[in-house]
C-alpha cells in the first residue's frame, strides 16, 4: 500500500511569510512589517553615530525611563531590552500595529533627543540622521525561539557591560544576569 505524503504549507501554494524585516534586509518597501500580535517580537535599533559622548551606554537610566514610558503609554508590553552601546535590543508584546507604529516612533526619536541634544529649538544639521537603518525586527513565534532571545539579550547586556562575548555567553549558561538594560 502506497501511503502518501502530506505536503508542506510552501508546497501546497501557501507562502509562508518572512519573520524578520528591516535593517540590512531588502524587502519591497510595499510589504508590511511582520508583527506578532500574540507572539512576542524582536526588535534593534542601531546607530553608529551612538559612540563616545553619545552612546547609549552614557545614557543608560534615561532611555530606562523613555522605554518605560512610552510602553505604558502605548500599551506594549516590554519583556527585557539590552542596551550594548550602539544599539538596542528589545524584546516585547504588542497589541495592534498602530499602537506599534506609535510607539516605535516616539521611543525612536525621544532617544535621539536625548542623545544628541538636538530638538524644536536646538534642530539637527540638514540632512542629518541618527539612526543607520529602519529597525531590524523579528517575530518570535515558539517556546524555544523565545528562551533563546531571553539569553540572546542577556549575553547583549553583558556586552554592554564591557564584557566579552565568548565570556558573557558562559556567564548566561551558568544562571549569572546582567542587571543593567532592563528586566528579564
Amino acid at each position: 500500500m502506497n501511503k502518501s505524503k502530506q505536503l508542506q504549507f510552501d508546497q501546497a501554494g501557501f507562502k509562508k511569510e518572512k519573520s524578520d524585516h528591516g535593517g540590512s534586509h531588502k524587502h519591497p518597501q510595499k510589504r508590511k512589517r511582520p508583527l506578532g500580535f500574540r507572539a512576542t517580537n524582536h526588535l534593534v535599533l542601531r546607530s553608529t553615530k551612538a559612540v563616545k559622548k553619545w552612546s547609549f551606554k552614557n545614557f543608560d537610566q534615561e532611555i530606562q525611563t523613555i522605554l518605560n514610558d512610552f510602553s505604558k503609554k502605548h500599551h506594549i508590553q516590554l519583556l527585557s531590552w539590552a542596551n550594548v552601546g550602539n544599539h538596542l535590543h528589545l524584546h516585547f508584546r504588542v497589541p495592534s500595529r498602530k499602537l506599534y507604529r506609535k510607539f516605535i516612533r516616539a521611543i525612536s526619536s525621544a532617544i535621539m533627543m536625548k542623545v544628541t541634544g538636538f530638538n524644536r529649538w536646538n534642530p539637527s544639521p540638514e540632512g542629518f540622521q541618527f539612526w543607520d537603518r529602519r529597525p531590524f525586527s523579528r517575530i518570535v513565534n515558539t517556546w524555544a525561539e523565545f528562551m533563546n532571545l531571553k539569553k540572546y539579550v542577556q549575553i547583549n547586556r553583558w556586552e554592554g557591560c564591557g564584557i566579552r562575548r565568548s565570556v558573557a555567553r558562559d556567564l548566561v549558561a551558568k544562571g549569572l544576569l546582567a542587571r543593567s538594560g532592563g528586566s528579564g
